[in-house]
């Protein structure tokens, strides 16, 4: 079943490259033959039906639930949900540089289940970049994910993926029974300024890279404003988890700022840093080497 699951990921992953678009029914409200139309989920015929949908909604009148189940034959097989979006020619008609994915979900885990979010952006069948986390606690009301993402190839996307799903980390287990979620309202935030032929940030508004980079273990972040304005500056590990919050919504004056962080507690890797204000944000990478 672990060997079923991984090759049912892959499956869904190698079928979006076939494909041209970005996301659709983003919020669960279009359902056929007990499915999200323009997802793949990952129910059995008769044999189990991981993926439901929910009246328990954000907005709207629904939601998709997954949930670990059993077979319905004495089996003892156990199923866990992932859904997949099939991307849409007309879903997102003026492709830009997302800077994050945002969802609203709701997580019961049992026995050490993860609740895991990831989304690819290609061109073509190019993957220029994605973001992928993994949460372990549960929330029992509706609760924002935002997931940066960060990009390793020049160019703009003009199509993504979605892969949601639950599982344990477990080799030796899929799932455990009872671990469920729900999520709605999906939608994609800010745009990132990467690539120097952004030209959707106002002038004035930058995030410089780090330096130095590689650091160890502290380096200088250094934007820029075009006016007075709330900003805040966060950092990110690859998972798409926020480790760390230089500030948040902080008043600052226009013109050029600049702010150190020490990362002596931190593991090796890559980190993202993100500054937002308003509907603008840029993301950066940088690399921690001890």
């Amino acid at each position: 079943m672990r060997q079923f699951y991984k090759l049912l990921i892959l499956f869904f992953i190698a079928l979006t490259v076939l494909t041209k678009a970005q996301v659709s029914n983003p919020s669960f409200e279009t359902w056929a033959d007990k499915k999200p139309e323009l997802w793949n989920v990952s129910n059995y015929l008769n044999l189990a039906a991981p993926v439901t949908k929910s009246t328990e909604s954000h907005s709207g009148s629904f939601a998709v639930k997954g949930e670990v189940v059993g077979a319905s034959t004495t089996s003892g097989d156990v199923f866990v949900p992932v859904i997949n979006s099939i991307p849409a020619f007309d879903s997102f008609p003026n492709p830009q540089k997302y800077a994050s994915m945002e969802l609203y979900y709701k997580f019961h885990p049992e026995g050490g289940d993860v609740f895991v979010v990831t989304v690819l952006m290609y061109n073509e069948q190019t993957l220029l970049g994605g973001g992928a986390v993994k949460l372990y606690d549960g929330t029992t009301s509706y609760t924002k994910l935002s997931l940066p993402i960060e990009y390793f190839f020049e160019g703009v996307p003009n199509y993504c993926t979605v892969i949601i799903g639950a599982r344990n980390e477990d080799d030796a287990t899929v799932g455990n029974l009872g671990t469920w979620f729900l999520v709605d309202d999906i939608s994609f935030g800010g745009t990132t300024g990467v690539d120097d032929n952004n030209n959707n940030l106002p002038e004035g508004f930058a995030l410089e890279q780090n330096y130095p980079n590689p650091f160890n273990p502290s380096t200088t972040i250094e934007f820029s404003l075009p006016a007075s304005e709330k900003v805040s500056l966060k950092i990110y590990n690859l998972l798409g988890q926020e480790v760390a919050t230089l500030f948040n919504g902080k008043e600052m004056s226009a013109g050029s700022h600049r702010v150190n962080w020490n990362a002596d507690n931190f593991a090796n890797g890559t980190y993202l840093y993100s500054l937002t204000s308003g509907n603008y944000s840029v993301t950066q990478k940088m690399i921690l080497l001890k």
